[in-house]
């Protein structure tokens, strides 16, 4: 661009003060000015009258957009956009691995925004990431290009933005399908990412040559030379950057779980490692798809107790259930050198069983069996089969120890548990079946402890949704937990069960902490359901949130793909008022489960928080469809009703709470409409109701954010004193 700028300090465009010239290119000029009317600063982004069209398509994009690491647009004109000014500098390198990875994920929660609605940006360059002292803002929508609608979260890795023969962005940048004028999608931003980290850890391109055919030569058929990086880094940029597009992370979402799974370092773990999918079922009957998950999971146990080697937690090896990927790329998601997949096949009394042990990072076979067995002999299969895959990693590591005594129960008892299982999997619908299915494997084996820790855990998730009384739940915990101590499993995760009822029951604190300081003293993988307990219900109802939301950040990642854990760390930050937080974590969690209501509720309570009532009764709303029975999220949709002006739908939620205040949940459902509403006197007066039903919100909201003009109220001593809380540490 020649000539001096188009616009002069002092001009006014509109409302809006011209004040300095922050950057001019071939398209057009960004001005810092002042917002006359608002009085804050603002960019304008002036396009020349040739690019009106990729000014009307950038306004279009970024106006879709709302995220944290998303630079906001506040307004547009003829020829301009009005934009938040960013106080940064476009990021460059080298930086350190740790500091990459943070910037990494920001950009990547942006990109998974903006490809959830059906957006992709296809011009990803360090200039168009700022870096601030809050983290990165991803700006420059102006050739970004909208895939299709929307679809609830969901990317659309295969949606054509292009038209043939066209290429649009930045050469040093483009993915080789952009570079050739092909179809781009939202994979393409991701090798465009790619090149970024490659750059900010490397300091030098990673295709950049003298002229711009040159560049896109490189980009088409060569391989950027090797960095000098952590092997887990290195492997997420070398993913990324891979020509085919079903060779990359399909997703966003894929490609923050891989972040996630690089640590402050930028390593990934070094030491032996496996991840167990579930075992495909062979036979004829699909009822035994349970069979297959058990197998796979009793495996996973075992070799969970081999010094040395790190397994995958259930959840997160479990999600590839049915998809037909590549055992690398699971791998690289999974951050394991090793696979372990296996079928089975069941027939009349007999069973076999296949198992193969993969390289992860070439796919080779290191190891594979087939074991015929009378399906008496189920267990000892087990047994070989985790036997045989320690001899094939050649753990040396530490002395084998000698394998623990192990209970043999009787098969149907074991076959009902391992249903139980499976249906927890599904937990929204289908608790009950799994309650069912528990209760008829200790009938069939009295003498089988498991079962009655896993009844013991269905009934404190039955009272923690509202589906059963307090009294009722608190009961059964304590006798299953009891019941399998008898039988010889007093386990870290019966001490955390226990711990609950003290809590949230009793209101006996000092017990509780007892109980959850045992809970913890095996601090591994398995247990992470005691590191939830002891975070939420004994943690969070003394203030200490930073403790909790980094206790269940131990189970996030040691169990990335797990949703659950993901949801009760934004529910953690929810408490401690971390609203941008909790629109990150809901976001990704929605992405990756749009029907995760309990993701919606507090998604719907930050957005709330933060002024963004229209979008918090959307998400409420969605919620309130799928679980009309759930009271708290009942309570909130009939406020955002009542805030939104729509009060005649408000008063027949609320209608429907009172007309029933002593079944579970009502009375805190009531709270949250009153707290919403300003109600303080309503609030407290069902507050303690709720208390009377020993509902297990109000312990851990008894410091939260969300309850603080209750606090400040003189109704708050006397509720505080009811459960057991001294008022200095129950009060804001």
């Amino acid at each position: 661009m020649t000539g001096g700028p188009a616009h002069t300090v002092g001009e006014r465009v509109g409302p809006y003060e011209i004040q300095a010239l922050v950057g001019r290119g071939g398209m057009g000029e960004v001005y810092r000015a002042a917002d006359t009317r608002l009085g804050r600063t603002v960019a304008l982004k002036f396009v020349h009258g040739a690019d009106a069209g990729r000014l009307a398509r950038e306004a279009r994009a970024v106006a879709a957009l709302n995220h944290p690491h998303i630079c906001t647009l506040y307004d547009a004109g003829p020829d301009y956009l009005v934009m938040e000014y960013v106080d940064g500098q476009p990021l460059r390198g080298p930086i350190a691995p740790a500091l990459a990875v943070r910037y990494a994920r920001q950009t990547a929660s942006a990109l998974q925004a903006a490809h959830a609605r059906g957006i992709v940006h296809r011009d990803l360059k360090p200039a168009n990431i700022l870096v601030t002292d809050a983290g990165i803002k991803l700006l420059d929508f102006g050739v970004a290009r909208m895939v299709g609608p929307a679809s609830d979260g969901a990317e659309a890795p295969t949606a054509t933005v292009t038209s043939a023969g066209t290429i649009v962005g930045t050469a040093a940048y483009m993915a080789p399908e952009q570079a050739s004028g092909g179809p781009v999608d939202a994979r393409s931003d991701l090798f465009a990412l790619g090149a970024v980290l490659y750059e900010v850890l490397s300091g030098r391109s990673a295709f950049e040559r003298p002229t711009f055919v040159e560049t896109l030569g490189a980009i088409l058929h060569d391989e950027p030379d090797p960095i000098d990086a952590p092997p887990g880094l290195r492997g997420v940029v070398v993913r990324c950057l891979r020509k085919r597009p079903a060779e990359r992370y399909q997703s966003a979402t894929d490609l923050i779980g891989a972040l996630d799974r690089v640590d402050a370092a930028g390593e990934a773990p070094t030491r032996p490692s496996i991840a167990v999918l579930p075992f495909a079922n062979f036979g004829g009957d699909r009822d035994d798809d349970y069979f297959g998950d058990g197998l796979a999971e009793e495996i996973l146990n075992a070799l969970a107790r081999t010094p040395g080697l790190q397994v995958t937690a259930r959840t997160s090896s479990f999600a590839f259930r049915g998809r037909d990927e590549d055992v690398r790329a699971i791998g690289e998601t999974l951050g394991v050198g090793h696979v372990l997949e296996g079928s089975v096949r069941r027939a009349g009394r007999r069973i076999r069983v296949t198992a193969q042990l993969i390289n992860a990072a070439d796919g080779y076979h290191l190891w594979s069996e087939r074991f015929d067995r009378e399906l008496t002999d189920v267990f000892a299969v087990q047994d070989e089969i985790a036997a045989a895959i320690s001899d094939a990693l050649r753990l040396k590591l530490v002395p084998k120890p000698p394998a623990p005594a192990r209970y043999r129960p009787a098969l149907p008892a074991y076959d009902a548990f391992l249903e139980g299982r499976h249906l927890l999997l599904e937990i929204r619908d289908r608790l009950p079946q799994a309650v069912d299915a528990f209760a008829r494997s200790i009938a069939l084996d009295p003498g089988y402890a498991e079962p009655h820790l896993e009844l013991a855990s269905c009934h404190v998730l039955l009272w923690y949704f509202g589906l059963e009384r307090s009294g009722d739940a608190a009961a059964v915990v304590r006798d299953e937990v009891q019941a399998a101590a008898g039988l010889g499993r007093v386990t870290p995760r019966g001490e955390a069960l226990r711990g609950i009822v003290s809590a949230a029951f009793d209101y006996d604190w000092a017990h509780a902490e007892r109980q959850f300081a045992a809970s913890l003293a095996e601090r591994h993988g398995a247990e992470a359901e005691a590191r939830w307990c002891y975070a939420t219900f004994w943690l969070a109802p003394f203030g200490r949130f930073a403790e909790a939301i980094a206790l269940v950040g131990e189970s996030v990642q040691a169990d990335p793909l797990n949703v659950a854990w993901r949801t009760s760390r934004a529910h953690l930050h929810g408490l401690a008022g971390d609203h941008t937080a909790v629109i990150d974590e809901t976001r990704e969690i929605l992405a990756r489960d749009p029907s995760q209501w309990i993701g919606q509720l507090y998604g719907a309570e930050a957005n709330w928080a933060t002024g963004q009532t229209s979008k918090a009764l959307a998400l409420i709303e969605a919620g309130h469809r799928l679980v009309p029975w759930h009271a708290r999220t009942s309570g909130m949709f009939a406020a955002l009703l009542d805030l939104s002006g729509e009060r005649v739908r408000a008063d027949e939620i609320v209608g429907r709470l009172t007309a029933t205040p002593d079944a579970p949940g009502a009375a805190t459902g009531l709270v949250v409409h009153a707290v919403m509403t300003g109600d303080i006197e309503a609030a407290a007066r069902w507050w303690a109701r709720a208390i009377d039903q020993r509902d297990l919100w109000v312990i851990f909201n008894a410091r939260a954010w969300f309850t603080r003009e209750l606090r400040a109220s003189p109704h708050w001593p006397a509720l505080a004193a009811r459960m057991g809380l001294p008022s200095d540490a129950a009060s804001a």
